[in-house]
């Protein structure tokens, strides 16, 4: 919301922000998982 607010303080008419968030907290991640995952769609 800050950086989105910002860019009206410079004088900018028009601000479109766009904010995706995937938080997945059913299941442990680790890098190894991911990593292990993308090899499996090799």
């Amino acid at each position: 919301r800050q950086m989105h607010e910002a860019c009206f303080k410079k004088d900018v008419q028009r601000v479109v922000t766009t904010i995706k968030i995937d938080d997945r907290r059913d299941k442990p991640a680790t890098i190894e998982n991911k990593v292990q995952s993308v090899k499996e769609k090799l």
